[in-house]
């Protein structure tokens, strides 16, 4: 068996951003409060993906539950809304990463629920304040620019790997699609302006992909308010280049991309296909005894452990009652 990393310990119902408010699912015409599991897997969620781990090193959680249903969604949660928490009200750093990209980059703008497509033109200075300037409009439209302050930077999200767009004479954009009502009153309403707005890979889902895009179709509501929303409105799944997104689903990773911020893998034949591959530096493995490739994704762990696991790990993840994640660290190549 590999090396548990810490003391088994209680989880506070207050290390889940979200664990105050009474959420409630819906199904077969009724609504009920929803189990403790979930928020137990959330916990776990936000847990891998914020804890503090060594330079060099690789952080593995396994889950071991008896039915995968909802499980990698409600990791997700728990990775999503961390990680938009934790993001930082500092705009200088992004502002000058904008700032350093080629005249001409493409991005797109998310502005009034609407996203359009520009290009990064430099900076200018109004006033001793730096801004951004985006190109909206093509020379047939004046080559109209926006103007960003650094605090709205975080609106701009270049596409580097896109050509230089061909910019209209006008254009209208394309709506955001999301439920920010029902976001800001779980998170707030700045987080979730960020959520609604920002493209970040928060997280990589592989495996199970139809399975788990219907069940983020689950139906969602905050009793006492009155508001209603899905799974999907907060873990944000990709759907499409101009729609903001926090979590993608693949059925098999690969080094294509930059990599995510944790990377689950849901189930064992996800695992065995694609973790060595890419050998994230946080990932979370949820198996289920009844698969058949379970006994080979267990040796593939120990294995891994085996090979290169750090004895003493300066790293603690809180396990949860009656779930109970085994948490490993491993040297980087």
């Amino acid at each position: 068996m590999w090396y548990p990393v810490g003391s088994l310990v209680g989880i506070h119902k207050n290390d889940w951003a979200i664990s105050d408010s009474p959420l409630a699912f819906h199904e077969a015409g009724q609504w009920y409060p929803i189990p403790s599991w979930c928020r137990q897997l959330a916990a776990v969620g936000q847990n891998a993906a914020t804890c503090v781990i060594p330079p060099s090193s690789r952080l593995t959680t396994v889950l071991v539950l008896p039915i995968l249903n909802y499980a990698a969604l409600w990791l997700a949660v728990g990775i999503v809304v961390a990680l938009v928490k934790k993001e930082t009200d500092d705009p200088s750093s992004y502002f000058n990463y904008l700032s350093s990209l080629p005249c001409g980059t493409p991005a797109t703008y998310s502005r009034r629920k609407r996203v359009l497509k520009g290009a990064l033109m430099g900076t200018t200075e109004i006033e001793g304040e730096r801004r951004l300037r985006l190109r909206l409009q093509g020379e047939a439209g004046g080559n109209l620019e926006e103007l960003i302050s650094e605090s709205r930077a975080y609106l701009v999200r270049p596409l580097t790997t896109s050509p230089v767009p061909n910019l209209p004479s006008h254009q209208k954009g394309r709506e955001v699609v999301g439920n920010e009502r029902f976001v800001a009153q779980l998170l707030g309403h700045e987080a979730a302006e960020k959520l609604q707005h920002v493209t970040v890979r928060n997280c990589v889902v592989v495996g199970h992909s139809d399975i788990v895009r219907h069940e983020a179709l689950l139906r969602l509501r905050v009793p006492d308010q009155d508001v209603e929303g899905t799974l999907d409105d907060i873990v944000r799944i990709q759907k499409g280049t101009f729609q903001p997104y926090r979590t993608e689903l693949c059925s098999r990773l690969t080094e294509s991309k930059a990599p995510p911020d944790v990377v689950l893998f849901n189930g064992a034949r996800a695992f065995i296909d694609s973790y060595w591959t890419v050998r994230p530096t946080r990932s979370i493995v949820v198996l289920d005894p009844s698969e058949p490739l379970f006994e080979d994704a267990l040796r593939g762990l120990q294995a891994e452990y085996a090979q290169q696991a750090i004895p003493n790990p300066a790293v603690q993840l809180p396990t949860v009652s009656k779930i109970k994640p085994t948490t490993f660290l491993t040297r980087k190549a």
